[in-house]
C-alpha cells in the first residue's frame, strides 16, 4: 500500500523557502522525512514548521537526487515531485509513520507528535491503562504521561521521551493489538488458597511467559491457587527481581503483564 497524502497537496501558491513558516512548511518537512527513510542522502528535519537551515538542506538534497535545481526553495516543480515521490512510498494500512529523525520530548509540536497521540489513543482501548489524550499536536505533561505508561506496559525505559526504539513500538503495538489484552491490575491480591476468574487468568499469563522462560512450571488453567501455581509465581518472582513470597500483589501483577507484552511484541 502506498503512502496517504494530506487531503489538500496541492501548491499552496506562495514559493517555501529559508525563512518561511506555517502548515505548508510542516507538510514539506513531514513528507521529506518520510522520503528520508528510503534515500539516505536527504537529512532528517525538525517536524517544527519553521524553514531554517536543516530544512533547507534537506530540500536541496532532495533536489540534487531528482535533478531539480538545487536553490532550496520548494516552488510548484518541488512541491509536486515531493509530492510525487511521497505518494509512491510504501506505508502499512495501520496509518504508520516513519520516526522523524529527532526524539519527540515535553514541549515538542507538530504532526509527528499528533501522529503518536492518535497512535497512542487507539492502543489504550486495548490497554486502558494508558492515560486518555487530547490530539492536538502539542507534547506536553499529558502525552509525556502517556508515554511513560506505554513505556512501562512494554518493557521499555520510563523516560517519557518517544525516542527511535519507543516510536517503533508504538507503531508496532498500534498494526497488532491484540483480541484479548491483559486484564490490568484491579486491586485484589491473589494469594494460595484464591479462586476465580483472576486466579485463572493469572494461571494463563504464566503459562503465556513460561513459553519463552520453561523455569516456570505449566499450570492447569483452573482457577484454583495450589501449591503449583504458588510455585510458579515465586519463579516468577525470582527470575523478575521481585520479592519472592508467593504473593500476587500490585507489582508482581504488573510485572508479568510487561513481561507478557513484551513476549507479544517480540512475536
Amino acid at each position: 500500500m502506498m503512502n496517504t497524502p494530506y487531503t489538500s497537496d496541492a501548491f499552496p501558491g506562495t514559493d517555501l523557502q529559508f525563512g518561511s513558516r506555517g502548515s505548508d512548511v510542516l507538510k514539506m518537512q513531514r513528507y521529506l522525512n518520510a522520503i528520508g527513510r528510503q534515500y539516505s542522502s536527504i537529512p532528517p528535519v525538525s517536524e517544527d514548521g519553521i524553514f531554517g537551515y536543516r530544512t533547507d538542506q534537506a530540500v536541496r538534497a532532495f533536489q540534487r537526487l531528482f535533478s531539480l535545481q538545487d536553490d532550496g526553495i520548494i516552488g510548484s516543480m518541488t512541491w509536486n515531485k515531493i509530492i510525487e515521490v511521497y505518494r509512491g512510498l510504501p506505508d502499512s494500512s495501520n496509518g504508520a509513520m516513519p520516526y522523524p529523525g529527532t526524539p519527540l520530548i515535553l514541549g515538542s509540536s507538530g504532526e509527528s507528535v499528533l501522529h503518536i497521540q492518535r497512535q497512542l489513543n487507539r492502543i489504550r482501548q486495548s490497554y486502558p491503562s494508558i492515560p486518555p489524550l487530547q490530539e492536538d499536536g502539542y507534547f506536553g505533561e499529558a502525552t509525556r504521561d502517556a508515554v511513560m505508561e506505554f513505556q512501562r506496559l512494554f518493557l521499555l525505559p520510563a523516560h517519557g521521551a518517544v525516542e527511535e526504539n519507543t516510536w517503533n513500538a508504538i507503531e508496532n503495538a498500534a498494526k497488532n493489538l491484540p483480541d484479548n489484552p491483559p486484564a490490568p491490575w484491579d486491586g485484589n491480591i491473589l494469594s494460595y488458597g484464591s479462586t476465580g476468574e483472576r486466579v485463572s487468568l493469572l494461571q494463563q499469563y504464566l503459562n503465556d511467559v513460561g513459553d519463552a522462560y520453561p523455569a516456570i512450571p505449566l499450570l492447569a488453567v483452573d482457577g484454583q491457587f495450589g501449591v503449583q501455581t504458588q510455585n510458579a509465581v515465586m519463579m516468577f518472582q525470582h527470575l523478575f527481581d521481585l520479592k519472592v513470597d508467593g504473593i500476587v500483589g500490585e507489582k508482581t501483577w504488573n510485572r508479568l503483564l510487561q513481561v507478557k507484552n513484551y513476549l507479544m511484541r517480540q512475536g
